[in-house]
Parts: structure tokens; C-alpha cells; sequence
């Protein structure tokens, strides 16, 4: 099964918010390859960014690194984005999640 994973769930395991336990539970089959994570770019540079500022960017960096080797990055383009816009949803993120799930 192939999951694209939102940024907020990254965000709620690496830093222990309220939602935590279950991205852990998601972390752990994707490691477990269980289920095939993956993640964007733009994912990527969002949590450096927050880790950096709530935390260190020596820890955002090993977090990144982590990141890279657990999960497979999906490209987005041009098109996926005007075909998320294309679509009735009011997070941009999730309509983007969608078009993406065509990997």
C-alpha cells in the first residue's frame, strides 16, 4: 500500500504533539515496510524549518536525513498543482495529497 504522508504528521511524531502516537504507529510500517511512506519536498524544507526554530539545526538536520531514508520523495509540478487547485477541497494539501496518489 503506498501512503503519502501529510507534513502535520511528520510533524506530530518528531515533535511529540498531540496526534504523536498515531504518526508513530505510521512511522513504525513504514519502517517496517509494512506500507510504502512517502513525502514531498516541500515536506522536507517545512520540517527543517520548524525543527530548526523549535528545536536545533543540528537535530533538523539528522531529522531530515532520517526522513530521507525512511520514506521516498514525490515529485510535485506544475500540473499537480493546477490540478489540486481543479479539485473541491479547502486544504490545498490535501487536494495536492490526492493528485499525488496516483504513485
Amino acid at each position: 500500500m503506498n501512503v503519502l504522508i501529510d507534513t502535520n504528521v511528520l510533524l506530530d511524531d518528531i515533535l511529540n504533539r498531540s496526534q504523536a502516537e498515531t504518526a508513530r504507529k505510521i512511522s513504525h510500517l513504514v519502517e517496517d515496510n509494512l506500507i510504502s511512506g512517502f513525502i514531498t519536498a516541500n515536506s522536507i524544507t517545512d520540517v527543517f524549518y520548524i525543527v530548526s526554530k523549535n528545536k536545533s539545526g543540528e537535530l533538523a538536520r539528522k531529522i531530515i536525513s532520517d526522513l530521507l531514508f525512511t520514506f521516498l520523495v514525490v515529485a510535485v509540478d506544475g500540473e499537480d498543482c493546477l490540478n489540486a487547485l481543479d479539485l473541491p477541497l479547502q486544504d490545498f494539501e490535501d487536494a495536492l495529497a490526492l493528485v499525488l496518489c496516483k504513485v
